[in-house]
């Protein structure tokens, strides 16, 4: 590029950013100009505008449509990140000029302790009744790509894989321990204390998916004790569920899960203990952020609240 840093931010504008998202998200140039109220010809002066800047085209296209070349992609993902915090920001100011106590959106994966949360919850609204707080609950996946896309503040999540390093930000509250279970019908025993995983390679098993940090360990484990990892798997995106439980009752096999659930379940009678707390194996569970971008200030009192309360737990 001829121009630097500085003579690209001088020529670059929103509406840019918003028509490399739409191109993405439509397929056509047509389609990103009808959904931003634009004509064909003005989106097309943006893009060509954009490329010309940048000395490269941003995408290919075709008969199909238009696909994103691998500089779009770049700018593509950047784009989405910066225009959810500009949303962010005037979302605030509106709040404050309105006199509103403003909108806070928080998610929360399927299996986080389930009163950490609430509890911080409560005490934020104590100071701010008029808050409105909206708490989304789903699995991993979906909280990350809610926080990234800007469609949730912060998330209390397990730490996310590295590919989404570049654009998350990860703030540890707390390690998880784990235990293994097998169904309440199973006649497996208990594990004795002597016993570790090794004793259990050749079962079946429900393990969560290869990209978490704790499968990764527990492979390591696998790994270092027996020479090879389990060869009998189902993989799942959560480590609780009652898809899960249904799958432990109509089967034989034996399932890594949060101990603090794992308890609950036992005292249920769904599930049996094998073994109450695989040794150095933890989980970290955190709070979720877009990368550089600040909290609104409801946000940040949040953030404080879940700290406040996980040290009081």
């Amino acid at each position: 590029m001829t121009q630097g840093i500085a003579g690209i931010r001088n020529r670059l504008k929103l509406r840019q950013l918003g028509l490399l998202v739409a191109i993405d998200e439509e397929g056509t140039l047509h389609g990103a100009a009808r959904r931003l109220g634009m004509t064909q010809p003005a989106a097309t002066r943006l893009l060509r505008e954009l490329e010309d800047t940048l000395e490269s085209p941003l995408f290919q296209r075709s008969r199909h449509g238009m696909a994103a070349t691998e500089l779009g992609g770049l700018l593509i993902r950047h784009a989405a990140l910066i225009l959810g915090g500009v949303d962010h920001a005037f979302s605030e100011a509106l709040a404050m000029r309105a006199g509103d106590s403003g909108h806070l959106r928080v998610g929360q994966f399927a299996s986080a302790p389930p009163s950490l949360l609430a509890k911080a919850i409560v005490h934020l609204k104590r100071a701010s009744p008029q808050l409105n707080v909206r708490v989304t609950e789903g699995p991993q996946e979906l909280m990350i790509h809610a926080v990234r896309d800007g469609e949730l503040h912060l998330a209390l999540t397990r730490a996310p894989s590295k590919e989404s390093a570049d654009y998350l930000a990860f703030e540890v509250l707390l390690y998880e321990r784990f235990s293994i279970v097998c169904g309440s019908r199973s006649r497996r025993r208990r594990l004795r204390p002597q016993e570790g995983i090794a004793s259990l390679i050749h079962e079946p098993w429900i393990l969560p998916l290869p990209s978490t940090p704790v499968r990764a360990s527990l492979d390591l484990q696998f790994w270092a004790q027996c020479g090879r990892v389990p060869a009998d798997v189902v993989e799942y995106a959560a480590h609780t569920g009652a898809s899960l439980i249904s799958l432990l009752r109509e089967s034989d096999y034996v399932a890594l899960i949060p101990s603090r659930v794992a308890a609950e379940y036992e005292r249920q009678r769904l599930v049996r203990v094998l073994m109450p707390e695989v040794p150095d194996l933890v989980g970290p569970i955190g709070i979720l952020t877009r990368q550089g971008e600040a909290l609104p200030s409801h946000g940040q009192r949040l953030l404080d609240a879940l700290k406040l309360q996980q040290a009081l737990h």
